[in-house]
């Protein structure tokens, strides 16, 4: 993808478009979303290895990986005033920040899931739309960030997308494409505050904005009725990892 990439420069391509586009990042009385810098990647693998066995743990190179391939599908639940540290815009502090959870998002084909440390599907459908030419109508880029907690509150609030604003991609998708949420995780430590919800949120909205009409995942058995709860359903049930897990998709409009 990284050769494909440097086209953005050149042409405004359905790549370029897609990187700029995400929803409003949302705030609660003790949490914000934000942005996932890369050097929040140790600290969200430890997270991980707090709530999954060993044989679905990715290392910290592969969300790395993620977080440069598809920045906006990828955000996590700051609580605040609750590590000593803080988010300014997209800048992870050097002081140590408390995330009570994440998303890692993707584009994806309908049927697929993801191995453990594997990127390929995200790099092969980026690279298809770095060839694709980009929307005739300007796409709102999202806002860089500053060093004031002021301006940092303002852009959390006040974000780069309107939810009504038009679908970017459905005149390119068929119906193999899909929105695939490859993790969400909630921070152990924070679990029972109804972190969740905001992060599935997000994920859908996402969906929406770029002109998905069909969402995916895989659900472990211990998540099946949660994300029945959020209307997703059982597509086919198989063996991952050695474990009976779920192919799950729900339709979005």
């Amino acid at each position: 993808v990284k050769g494909k990439m440097e086209q953005v420069d050149k042409a405004p391509t359905l790549l370029s478009a897609a990187l700029s586009v995400r929803p409003q990042y949302t705030s609660g009385p003790s949490w914000h979303l934000s942005a996932i810098p890369v050097e929040c990647a140790e600290q969200i693998v430890e997270i991980e290895k707090r709530c999954y066995e060993p044989s679905y743990i990715e290392n910290e190179d592969t969300y790395i990986e993620r977080l440069t391939l598809f920045p906006p599908g990828c955000v996590m639940l700051v609580v605040d005033g609750d590590g000593g540290g803080s988010v300014t815009g997209e800048v992870c502090a050097p002081s140590p920040i408390t995330i009570g959870g994440y998303l890692m998002c993707q584009p994806s084909r309908r049927g697929l899931t993801n191995n453990m440390g594997d990127t390929s599907c995200i790099s092969t459908v980026l690279g298809s739309w770095a060839t694709i030419a980009g929307p005739t109508t300007p796409t709102p880029t999202t806002p860089t960030s500053t060093s004031t907690s002021a301006t940092a509150t303002q852009q959390h609030s006040q974000h780069a997308q309107s939810p009504t604003t038009p679908p970017l991609l459905p005149h390119t998708f068929s119906e193999d494409d899909c929105y695939y949420i490859h993790e969400l995780t909630v921070n152990p430590s924070h679990q029972g505050r109804g972190y969740s919800a905001p992060l599935v949120a997000y994920a859908e909205q996402h969906a929406r904005l770029l002109g998905y009409k069909c969402m995916s995942l895989v659900a472990l058995p211990s998540a099946l009725e949660f994300w029945r709860r959020h209307s997703f359903a059982v597509a086919r049930e198989f063996d991952y990892y050695g474990n009976v897990c779920y192919y799950m998709e729900k339709t979005i409009h």
